[in-house]
């Protein structure tokens, strides 16, 4: 993996992504894999295995920063080149990649915390990089139930973002009904 700027990126590196040349980046600092690199083959596997010759990425961009999200979707927007949002990269039609585009890995956002909320009581806020099996590890002995996935590997904000149904959905509703508010 590079840890990279864009100043180390168009002075040092043999190679740089064609879609930094014209942007400035010079201010983020974030992990970018790029297809020459060693385990980038691996980080670009798809849970459907039978979409992934189709699917290669020009990057994986793993940023940990909201300003270093906004800075890549920026200069991919810039760049006209898609987008694709990886959290858990468990969707079976393979939208965790994208084909000639970058692909924006959310794994670095995996924390879980339990608040108070006023008006509800406990609640716990979820990184967008958190699987479903980080939730309930952190949420064991809180008295806190979540309705989620049934496999810990799927991503909770995939889910939740589909509506989401667990094995608790006819008592409890779609995944996304427990949801008091999202942070963009």
């Amino acid at each position: 993996m590079l840890k990279c700027d864009t100043g180390y990126l168009r002075n040092s590196c043999r190679w740089h992504p064609p879609w930094t040349k014209n942007c400035d980046l010079s201010a983020v600092r974030y992990v970018m894999m790029i297809p020459s690199e060693p385990g980038f083959a691996s980080e670009a596997t798809l849970f459907n295995r039978n979409l992934q010759d189709e699917r290669a990425p020009l990057a994986i961009v793993k940023p940990s920063s909201l300003s270093q999200l906004q800075a890549v979707l920026e200069t991919a927007r810039a760049s006209k080149l898609r987008v694709s949002v990886r959290n858990g990269g468990h969707n079976p039609s393979g939208r965790a990649l994208s084909k000639g585009g970058v692909t924006i890995d959310l794994g670095r956002h995996r924390a879980i915390r339990i608040v108070r909320n006023d008006a509800s009581g406990p609640v716990a806020e979820v990184g967008a990089g958190a699987v479903w099996g980080d939730v309930y590890e952190a949420l064991g002995g809180s008295g806190l139930y979540a309705v989620g996935g049934g496999c810990p590997m799927v991503g909770v904000a995939g889910l939740v973002m589909n509506g989401g149904i667990a094995f608790t959905s006819r008592k409890r509703g779609l995944v996304g009904d427990s949801v008091l508010s999202f942070t963009l």
